[in-house]
Order: C-alpha cells, then structure tokens, then sequence
C-alpha cells in the first residue's frame, strides 16, 4: 500500500466517521439510547469475530483479495458500529 493510498483510506475513514456521527445524533433522539448500545456493541462483535477469522485464515499469504476486502469491508462496518455504540457516552 502506498503512502497516497493510506492517506486516502484514512480520509475516507474521518470522513465517514463524521456523517455516521451526525446519524447517530438523529436515531439516539428517536429511537433511544438501549437499543442503540445493543446495535452498537453486537456489530463490534460480530466485526471483530469476522476479521479475526479473516486474518487467521488469510493474512499471513496476502493472496485472497476477496477475503482481504472483506476484511477492510469489516473494518468500516466496525466504525459504524463503533461510533452508534460510543456516540451515547
């Protein structure tokens, strides 16, 4: 990966993770904040779960590239948890 892809990956990732956080603000007034926390703390899970399985199955041979996406897949579904989860406190 080089230096200009990294640097892209990390934009997009604040970026996302800025829209994501003004979602959150609007679900937490309507739907609450138990639901939310149990959204939030199950997708963590499930991602991490996911991407363990992943980079023990892959990581070490680099030569699946549909796994190794799906790992970066698993990386941003974890920040759309991780900022519904995080946003209440």
């Amino acid at each position: 990966m080089t230096s200009k892809q990294q640097l892209e990956f990390q934009c997009g990732w604040i970026t996302v993770g800025i829209v994501l956080n003004a979602v959150g603000a609007v679900f937490l007034d309507k739907v609450g904040r138990k639901p939310l926390m149990l959204i939030g703390v199950g997708g963590c899970c499930v991602c991490l779960i996911v991407e363990a399985a992943i980079v023990a199955t892959y990581a070490e041979a680099a030569t699946n590239k549909a796994a190794l996406a799906a790992g970066v897949a698993m990386y941003a579904f974890y920040l759309f948890s991780f900022i519904f989860e995080h946003m209440l406190i």
